[in-house]
């Protein structure tokens, strides 16, 4: 199974065309799919109506994005690898790159976010927080735990409260109001 997510751009239809851009950038493109094909999608799978609205997990991570479009941002989101490979005998675990694809992968993302020019860089996991700080790019970096349920232990550190969806997103809203709003 391989999955590739094509970046993706959500801006709201307001009449502002020259909003400022803030990037959230995860890790890979996983699939829980366990054929062999390639399987082409977006990040967090928010080309889907379903996605953004049913399936709580997703659903969190959209909510997240229309707090930054209601400040009156742009948001991109992409992922550091752009290719995700399984383990075929363990369908939802990824084979680790080589380090020299790994900094391919870092280049081109190196590229692609100058190519963008955000105001601010959110990072969803440590390995998406870890490969900023590798490409040095001097871009407000936003450092958060992933939205997903497998980050509850960091989220309840965090927070220092039970990891909810709702106590994430007011965590979430507070921290983005702080450092972004009014920003531009």
């Amino acid at each position: 199974m391989i999955a590739v997510d094509i970046p993706s751009l959500f801006e709201l239809d307001d009449g502002v065309n020259d909003k400022p851009t803030v990037v959230i950038l995860g890790q890979d493109s996983k699939s829980d799919q366990d054929h062999e094909r390639v399987r082409l999608g977006t990040p967090y799978g928010l080309h889907h109506k379903g996605s953004r609205e049913i399936l709580k997990r997703t659903k969190l991570y959209f909510e997240m994005i229309t707090t930054l479009l209601d400040l009156g941002y742009r948001v991109y989101l992409t992922d550091i690898y752009k290719v995700w490979v399984c383990d075929p005998n363990r369908p939802y675990y990824g084979v680790t790159l080589p380090r020299v694809d790994q900094k391919r992968f870092l280049s081109t993302l190196k590229s692609e976010l100058l190519m963008m020019s955000p105001v601010a860089l959110v990072t969803w996991g440590k390995e998406s927080a870890n490969s900023i700080i590798e490409t040095n790019l001097g871009i407000k970096h936003l450092n958060f735990p992933h939205p997903s349920g497998a980050a509850n232990g960091t989220w309840k550190r965090l927070m220092n409260q039970s990891p909810t969806y709702d106590n994430k997103l007011a965590y979430w809203n507070s921290v983005i109001f702080r450092e972004l709003a009014g920003s531009h």
